[in-house]
């Protein structure tokens, strides 16, 4: 833990990761890896391929996951890092919501609460993102929804699918990352 937090007090966040161009699978898998380099991995939801959100229709569909990790960077040096990790996968921000190689978006980052032009926590459309907020229970009990303090309950495949997102297989090849979900720090609420 030290190696990746630095000595510093490890912070619980929130991303939702998603692809639409290319090998998706890849374009994933990839994108978690370069995170764990500076981040703790605790617990990756399902992986759902689901129609693209927004505005733009006409443009593939999506493989999307929320993923729960620990990180002792700040608010706008994790966001650095996650466009980071895009770029490295090929993202061109070319069109707004466009289609893309892959986006990863700061969802909850513990309890806090900013308004910034370059960065909204939590989310602006986090409750309006579908595989966003049918997947937070996959994270575990301690995820719990910023407005009423509930945790967020996982659910069944076909409750995924009558919110027009289809579970696949797994993502593979992630397992040099260590998965540590008794040792998420007790911080509160998320977010």
């Amino acid at each position: 833990m030290d190696a990746i937090h630095g000595g510093r007090t490890p912070i619980r966040v929130v991303l939702a990761m998603g692809s639409n161009l290319g090998d998706r699978r890849a374009h994933l898998r990839e994108g978690i890896r370069g995170l764990s380099a500076w981040m703790e991995i605790h617990a990756i939801s399902r992986v759902v391929e689901c129609p693209p959100w927004g505005p733009i229709a006409d443009q593939p569909p999506f493989l999307n996951l929320v993923l729960l990790a620990t990180t002792a960077l700040e608010p706008h040096e994790l966001l650095e890092k996650t466009q980071e990790v895009e770029r490295l996968r090929g993202r061109e921000r070319v069109v707004d919501q466009g289609p893309r190689t892959l986006d990863v978006d700061i969802i909850f980052y513990d309890e806090v609460k900013l308004d910034h032009p370059e960065l909204t926590i939590p989310h602006p459309d986090w409750q309006g993102r579908p595989f966003v907020r049918e997947l937070l229970g996959d994270l575990g009990k301690d995820v719990v929804d910023p407005v009423s303090g509930r945790a967020f309950a996982p659910r069944s495949r076909d409750a995924l699918r009558a919110q027009g997102l289809d579970p696949v297989a797994p993502l593979e090849g992630l397992e040099e990352i260590q998965f540590r979900s008794s040792e998420v720090p007790s911080s509160g609420a998320l977010p």
